[in-house]
Formats: C-alpha cells, structure tokens, sequence
C-alpha cells in the first residue's frame, strides 16, 4: 500500500515536471526565440490609420481666374466600433434629434422619400418600378415585394434592429443612413461621411454630447466652393459622395468608397484630372483612444483645369441675359427662359455659354429636391440641352445651298409677290403680305436683310429638299458637337426621312417651310453659334470646345493642350460669301436689328428670327458675328417665348462691348470707339 502511494506521487511530480517544462519553453519562446516578431504583430494590431482627403485640383477661366477651388472645412464622421447594429441606430437616432432643424444637409440612396407621406423615388432613367426594384431585395434583406413605403421602412427598422417605438419619420432618417452605409462599404477601415461643410455650431452640438454619440467624430477636410456664386453653373456642374455603382466602375483608381467626385459638367468630365491622391495618416491605439501619430502621407492636390471661357465676358452674357428675360416677362407672362453661345470663330474655342434660370452649384446637393422641382428646370442646360425651330436664323443655310448649287446668282433677283402660289394646295404667305405690301424684288442681300420669306420659299422649292439637307449636315444641324461636358442633343434636321421614321407623310409644302427654319428644324443654341461662327470664317466648322489645357498643380507642367479640330470645311465660294455676310450686315444697320445695332463702334452682321410654337408666345432667335470685316466671335442667343428675335438682339450687343472693349483689343477698333 505504502509503495503505490510512493509510485502516485512519483507520477504526480514526473507530470508536473513535464508541465512546467513546456510552459517554461513556451514562454522562452514566445519571449525570447519569437518575441521581437510577436511584439511587432501586437503593435500592428494596434495600429490604425485614416485617409487624408486630396483637395481637387481648380477649375480657371483662360485667363486665369478661379471658378472652382477648395476650402479647409469639417464634416462629421462615424467610424466602425464594436457597437452592435441596435447600438449603432441609437447612436444615429440621438445624432439626428441633436441635428433636428439644423442647416445640415444628409444626402442618402434609400429609395424612399424622407417625410411622410412617403413614396418610391425610384428614377424613370433606371426604368425601375418600385415592385420590381423591392423584389430584387429580397434575397440580400429578405423584404417580400411590396408596393407600400412604409412595409420597406418596417422590413428595414427589424434588419438593423432599429427601435419599433421610433415615429416614422425618424425611422426613415435611421433607416436611410443605415442603409446608405451598407451601400458604401462601412468597415473600422471605411468610415461613412455623414455630412460636409458643417459650421461652428454643429460642431459644438456633437462635441458637447459625445457620450451619446459613439464612434461620431468631427474631421477637418477639403470642401469644394465656387466663388463666383453661379457664374457658369452649368459648365462648371458640381461633386457629391461617391455610390456603389459608381465605386464598382472607379474602385481600379484608387477612390475610397467615401470619396468626393464630380457628378456633372467639367467636374464630372475632368475627374481623371482634378482627383488628388489622398494621404494617409497613422495612429497607435491606446486604452484611452488614438495618440501617437507614427505615419503621414501627405495628399496631393489634384491638377488644374484651364477652361477656355472667359470668366468677365460670361458674366455679362448671364447677367444680361437674365435682364432682357426678365424685362420681357413683365409683358410677355411665359417668357421665362433662354440661352446663350458666344464662340471664337477661328478656333472652336467657348468663350461664354450661360443658360437662364441658373442655380449655384454649392447649393446643389442642399437643395436637390427643390431644383428638380422646380419648373423652370434651373439645372438644364438649354444651350446644348434645347433644340429649338430657328426661324429665320435657318436662312443662310438655305441662301449658300442654292448659290452654291446654282439655283441662282448671288445677286439675282426674285419677285416677292405676297402670296406664294407654286402648289395649289398649299400657298404660304411673305411677311409683308398681311399688310398687303410685297418686297418687290429682291436678291440674296435684301432677302436677309428684310429677311422675305417668298425669296427663301422659291429658291428652297427649286433647290430641293435633298440639297438643303446636305447642306445642314456640312453646318453641324442634326449633329451632336460631343463637347466636353456632355448633356447634348443632336436635334433633328427636316427630311423626308425624319418624317419617315416617325411614320409620317412629307408634302411639298414642307419644303418650303423647312427653308425658312420652320416644320421639323430643332437646332440647339450651340449648333446655332458654331454655324454662324462657320460662315463668319470661310466655312471651317470647327469642334467646339470648353478644355483649353490642364497643368499641374505642383509643377505648373501642361499635361494637356487641346488642340482646335476641323470637323468639316466646307467650300463656299468668295461671292457666296460676301452677298452672305453682306445680308447679314444689312439686318444691323437697316433691317430687324439696326434699332439695337446702327449706332454701334464696330459693324456687326446678324440675323434675326421669330419661331412658332405649338403653344404659347413665339420664340425668339438671335445670331451674330463681329466684327463684320474682321470676324473673331460668333453667337447666338435664344429665349423661350421672347415673341421676336430683335428682342434678343441687346444680349449680344452686351457680349460684344465686353469682349471689344477688354484687354488686348486690336488698336484699329479702340480708336473707332474713341473717334466716333
């Protein structure tokens, strides 16, 4: 008995033994053989890091000025903790009871309304219903298709345990914050952007009650302003947060699913240029929060895109153009609306593009809701967004086919005799006729100058409508002119085949009326300027575009240089040309303009036009170029029921003493000004 108690203990001790000489080499190993690796591995777990937000690079007229920029500014951010989603949505909840009635504008993708009554905002552009849309979510949220906004927001509120109690109005804030952080890839890595530009206040607020808000910081980061308010708004477009969709397209370039890009105009066609490299910064972690910044990456701005336009000369095309509508409207109710295009004529280079009602890109994302609601659509831009019937604008098209095609000469003559009888079924009346009175006879330089409708029916009828097509084509009509910001229509040439499409029928009678810009002609106010810009010329039709160069923001290296591109040159003899602009000449010092134009220090050549229109007051249409012996720029001004083109004529007269008057203006038209 004695001796197996003996043998117990010996096994006991062997054991023990054994135990603590592995523990012993455990520790010598960890300490000794590994330690310096595992210590490196504890550090690094420690270690966290947060992007450094690039500034984009600026956006400058030509000459230099600044149009679009940056500014240090706060937003705030929630970063990952071990918060559970319950935890998490209360976090949220006390963040937007504590942001109640602040000026603080919270952009989510959650396809439903923010305020009751609810409803889908799905977009007509995704040709989704909200069924449809819905019953693609079953399988990730496990939500039955359903057609009632509410049923979603419930569906969601038990996904993200959000509390039932919460009113609707609040769910929908929790839930569309929730949502939007799933969709942007929310990770300890990847905090989601709640709101930018905050001011003193908000920042206050969330400093004030950290205790109930955690993982909700405040960051200093780049925000983009536009200086000039809304000076060339629709040129310049403007940034918002980056979604899913377009993160799956741009996660290859190193954008962070948190990142600011451009979402329209020269921001959203230049992002390649104008996105910085973000930095990093980093941080060993301690029991009482990040300390110890171990790494910096600085950013790097991004590159500086030079616009051709220039910034004075637009904004006295917008300011004027919004007088002139505005003077209108108080006669004319429904003129509300109009464009204009001021472009160089050697080049193809924009020096101006302006678009009436406008809006200021910073207030962009803030006040969505109420822009696309409103019925002036101030976001459109009409100059290359609108097509609309020329009228007599059209008729140098029609006048340069038939010279050039031999209808007839330059100066020879058609007797205007009011009615135009040629089709018995269809005789078109001259201007002139309502009151009884006839041109008389005329050549190609009255016809412009009087702009005589009877001209433009005879020699349109004799030239063919095959031939004034081709011609159309040659001037960029029908054409998209694939300028750097996109958003253009191609509008639509008269043709036969137009109207073939379309499944209807084409009477000779159209003809006549598709030769004095009338029937199924819709030209785009930028169409309209490139055109007159090709006469004024010789008939190079040039490319228009808005990127002059890009240079970079460190160095000031040019990385680009657009280059002017011929897209058609069309041969139009000296003698066509010169009865042309002679015409033109004429309607500023005797015809429809002389009353703006007669008196002017340079010769302008221009044309007028009144179209009509389905409903309501007619529109109005204004091309020019100058100077008429020397053309330089061109352009073309549109306003939506401004009943006559004559009307418009005042916003180009204004274009014209800015850009003659400026800096740099050739010595020959300074001394006429001063001597006349």
């Amino acid at each position: 008995m004695r001796y197996n108690k003996t043998m117990r203990l010996f096994v006991m001790c062997i054991i023990v033994t054994v135990m603590f000489s592995l523990c012993l080499i455990r520790l010598i190993n960890l300490q000794i053989v590994n330690g310096e690796s595992l210590r490196q591995v504890s550090e690094d777990k420690l270690y966290m890091s947060m992007s450094l937000k690039a500034p984009r690079g600026n956006i400058l007229d030509r000459y230099g000025n600044v149009l679009a920029t940056n500014k240090q500014g706060y937003s705030i951010r929630i970063q990952k903790t071990d918060m559970s989603q319950a935890e998490l949505s209360v976090t949220i909840k006390n963040l937007m009871k504590l942001l109640n009635g602040k000026d603080v504008v919270i952009n989510d993708q959650f396809p439903v309304s923010e305020e009751e009554p609810f409803e889908f905002t799905f977009t007509d552009d995704k040709k989704q219903t909200a069924a449809v849309k819905l019953y693609e979510w079953e399988d990730e949220y496990g939500i039955e298709q359903t057609n009632n906004p509410k049923e979603v927001i419930n569906a969601f509120c038990d996904k993200y345990d959000i509390d039932s109690k919460y009113d609707y109005n609040m769910k929908r804030k929790v839930v569309g914050i929730m949502y939007d952080m799933k969709q942007r890839g929310f990770s300890i890595y990847n905090p989601y952007v709640l709101a930018e530009d905050i001011d003193a206040e908000i920042i206050a607020i969330v400093k004030e009650n950290s205790s109930l808000l955690e993982g909700v910081t405040v960051t200093e980061t780049p925000i983009r302003v536009y200086p000039n308010e809304t000076l060339a708004a629709h040129l310049l477009g403007n940034v918002g947060v980056i979604y899913q969709d377009e993160y799956e397209k741009l996660k290859g370039k190193n954008y962070s699913m948190d990142a600011i890009i451009g979402k329209q105009g020269i921001e959203l066609a230049m992002e390649d240029y104008l996105k910085g490299e973000d930095g990093i910064q980093g941080f060993n972690q301690t029991l009482d929060g990040l300390s110890d910044v171990v790494t910096t990456v600085a950013p790097v701005q991004g590159d500086n895109v030079f616009l051709t336009i220039d910034a004075n000369l637009q904004r006295v095309m917008e300011n004027e153009l919004a007088n002139v509508i505005t003077n209108l409207s108080k006669s004319v109710p429904d003129c509300n609306a109009g464009s204009a295009v001021c472009i160089d004529v050697n080049n193809g280079e924009i020096l101006a593009m302006a678009s009436y009602p406008t809006y200021h890109p910073s207030e962009y994302n803030k006040k969505y809701d109420e822009l696309i609601k409103d019925p002036g659509n101030p976001v459109w831009n009409r100059a290359i967004g609108g097509a609309y019937e020329p009228g007599s604008t059209f008729k140098m098209v029609t006048a340069i086919a038939a010279i050039e095609e031999g209808v007839i000469g330059p100066y020879d003559t058609v007797l205007d005799q009011g009615v135009y009888k040629y089709y018995k079924d269809y005789q078109p009346q001259c201007m002139e006729w309502k009151y009884r009175k006839t041109h008389g006879y005329v050549d190609v330089v009255k016809a412009l100058q009087e702009s005589c409708n009877y001209y433009f029916f005879d020699v349109g009828r004799r030239l063919g409508i095959d031939k004034l097509v081709e011609y159309e084509n040659k001037f960029g009509f029908g054409q998209i002119a694939d300028i750097e910001i996109g958003g253009e229509v191609a509008g639509t040439v008269a043709s036969p085949e137009n109207r073939k499409k379309r499944d209807m029928v084409w009477n000779p009678g159209d003809t006549l009326q598709a030769s004095i810009g009338q029937s199924d002609n819709l030209i785009t106010p930028l169409q309209l300027a490139n055109y007159v810009a090709t006469i004024a010329n010789g008939g190079t039709r040039y490319r228009p575009h808005l990127v002059k160069t890009v240079k970079n923001y460190s160095t000031g290296e040019i990385i680009l240089d657009k280059k002017s591109e011929i897209v058609e040159q069309i041969n139009i003899s000296e003698g066509t040309l010169s009865a042309v602009k002679k015409g033109m000449n004429k309607v500023t010092q005797e015809g429809t303009a002389s009353g703006v134009f007669k008196d002017f220090f340079i010769d302008i050549a221009g044309k007028t036009g009144t179209a009509e229109v389905n409903k309501g007051s007619n529109t109005g249409v204004f091309v020019a170029f100058a100077p008429y012996d020397n053309p330089q720029i061109a352009i073309a001004i549109v306003i939506e029921h401004g009943t006559a083109g004559y009307l418009a004529a005042p916003v180009a007269k204004a274009v014209f003493e800015e850009y003659f008057d400026g800096e740099g203006i050739n010595d020959y038209y300074t001394v006429k000004q001063l001597n006349k």
